[in-house]
């Protein structure tokens, strides 16, 4: 069973990413850390459900 792990803090230094980083990297399972500061910020402003970079982030939440 893969594993979810979600950060949604805009910071790359933020106390929650180091958390999810360490336990990603010692998983045997696959694992998926979507990074919501990677998305475009436009997008997500507008809600434009047609852009594909939030659509792809979706799809490991809808799996799990």
């Amino acid at each position: 069973m893969p594993v979810l792990l979600i950060s949604g803090s805009p910071s790359s230094a933020s106390r929650t990413a180091l958390p999810l980083d360490h336990p990603a990297g010692r998983l045997v399972r696959p694992s998926t850390v979507p990074r919501l500061r990677d998305l475009p910020a436009e997008a997500l402003l507008r809600g434009d459900t047609a852009h594909p970079e939030p659509a792809r982030a979706t799809d490991p939440v809808a799996a799990a």
